[in-house]
């Protein structure tokens, strides 16, 4: 019974991820073409065919660049963030009653939504999926982290909850598109946790 309790969780996890990738994908390749080749630096191939310019080493086309998402997630990251999900470890006494506390932060006959939010992160919890999200608001990665590590943390939860249950960082939007470009490899797991 637990087990096929856990396989739905995951699938609903799965699904849930696969909608963001989705999202960001179509938000990514619908993005309007005539204002990225305005501010677009490069020559595209037509450009660079049609003035005589290297057409063995051609310059990247705006289709090229979208195809690459803004902001790189790192695969080891991710790939303990799902093993942590797949093989949820429970939570001790004091961390469940600490997570009880924190889901009290809920509006009144919720069982998700948002549970703080400021000019850098917006932390939700998810009901479906039993899991506390951060978003990151801000291009400065790492304060954006460190206050969502410190937000649970002044809550009372433990560090190896922080790590284990496990808390989820993600990039909004907007900010991984302003990100494009500077070689981000974003781990998507709390700061002290691998």
């Amino acid at each position: 019974m637990t087990n096929k309790k856990s396989t739905i969780l995951l699938i609903i996890f799965a699904v849930i991820l696969l909608c963001i990738v989705i999202v960001i994908a179509s938000m990514t390749l619908t993005a309007s073409p005539t204002t990225k080749q305005q501010s677009y630096p490069y020559p595209t191939r037509s450009q660079a065919s049609s003035s005589g310019e290297n057409k063995n080493n051609p310059s990247p086309t705006l289709a090229d660049t979208n195809s690459i998402p803004p902001v790189h997630y790192d695969d080891a990251g991710q790939a303990s963030l799902l093993d942590k999900v797949e093989k949820r470890q429970p939570l001790s006494t004091d961390d469940a009653g600490i997570k009880t506390i924190i889901l009290s932060l809920l509006p009144s006959g919720e069982q998700s939504g948002t549970l703080y939010q400021s000019e850098n992160v917006s932390i939700d919890y998810l009901f479906a999926p039993d899991v506390f999200q951060v978003e990151i608001l801000t291009t400065n990665i790492d304060q954006a982290k460190k206050e969502a590590h410190n937000w649970f943390l002044t809550k009372g939860l433990s560090q190896k909850a922080i790590c284990n249950y496990p808390v989820q960082f993600y990039i909004n939007f907007d900010i991984a598109q302003q990100l494009r470009g500077k070689n981000i490899d974003f781990n998507p797991l709390a700061p002290g946790c691998q």
